[in-house]
């Protein structure tokens, strides 16, 4: 399970930002048709190429209007391996998809600052080139979708296809595979395809959820936790990174109630008593704080009995 961030680290980074974008974000919009045999590769295909149309559309921008400090930018050499930085660092907003037979058209949106855009791509650009940085891939966020006509609707598909599950299996994997090497937008383009091809299983989501949360991007990592829940009510870990993220936000309350719904299934877990402890604490509610720090340094949490002889408190 995963522990939320020290408040301090919070507070630091929103005051970080409040200094940020001088610039004004930009919106583009583009759309894109792939024909393929089979369905699913068009629509993957589709997701591909809208990426590499927006890459190149903001390199241009960039280049044109001379938005980059460093020459190694606009060199040449340099121009294969920046437009898969500049897509790596996308957000795309997928507004429509229309599947019509093997045809796929996609129609989508990036909004972004190309400078700020620009200055983390040289950042990039100038670390040693690794297989994580080739191969980056926008995050793609899709907003609706409407599938080919001869397609069942999604309620009404009992049961995937071999190839389907073999698909979503294995976008899964390259997500945790991305995660566990910390490259977190890689990981959320994988895992919001493994759920386009299944959205029945909690786990994709689960995932989902944590790579959003390493981002800071918390709102979005409770919208994949919610939907897990939805899938498994019952599921743990997923509690208690919902409350961790309410707790990083500052919504103390919804935090508190995550956390005891995962002392519901889990009432010896130490970790959730201790962080509804500090969401008490932050709350007002400092005798309940108090008392929850206690079950959680009686359960075993060092840092709860630290806090309490701190305070001079038993438990």
């Amino acid at each position: 399970m995963r522990t939320a961030k020290l408040f301090l680290t919070l507070a630091v980074t929103l005051f970080a930002f409040s200094f940020s974008y001088a610039q004004q974000e930009q919106l583009y919009a583009l759309s894109v048709t792939v024909k393929n045999n089979d369905s699913l590769a068009a629509h993957t295909e589709a997701n591909q190429k809208l990426v590499e149309k927006f890459s190149s559309l903001i390199y241009n921008d960039i280049v044109n209007n001379k938005q980059y400090t460093k020459e190694d930018f606009a060199l040449e050499a340099n121009k294969n391996r920046v437009l898969s930085l500049i897509g790596s660092e996308l957000h795309v907003n997928v507004d429509d998809a229309k599947w019509t037979g093997k045809k796929c058209t996609m129609k989508g949106s990036v909004s972004t600052d190309i400078y700020l855009l620009a200055k983390q791509v040289e950042k990039r650009l100038a670390e040693p080139e690794s297989p994580a940085q080739n191969g980056g891939a926008a995050v793609i966020t899709a907003v609706s979708t409407n599938e080919p006509a001869e397609q069942p609707a999604a309620e009404e598909k009992t049961e995937l296809t071999e190839q389907e599950m073999i698909a979503a299996s294995n976008y899964l994997k390259e997500g945790m595979a991305a995660h566990a090497q910390k490259n977190y937008n890689e990981a959320i383009r994988n895992y919001q395809l493994a759920v386009e091809i299944d959205a029945t299983s909690a786990e994709p989501f689960f995932k989902m959820g944590n790579a959003f949360y390493e981002l800071n991007r918390y709102d979005e990592a409770i919208t994949s936790y919610e939907k897990a829940l939805a899938l498994q009510p019952d599921y743990t870990d997923v509690l208690f990174n919902l409350g961790n993220s309410y707790l990083e936000k500052g919504n103390y309350p919804k935090a508190i109630n995550a956390y005891e719904r995962v002392l519901a299934s889990d009432p010896k877990n130490a970790d959730a008593y201790y962080y509804m402890g500090a969401a008490l604490f932050q709350n007002g509610d400092q005798q309940n704080a108090v008392v929850a720090f206690q079950n959680a340094a009686r359960n075993g949490s060092r840092d709860a009995q630290k806090w309490l002889s701190a305070n001079k408190l038993t438990w």
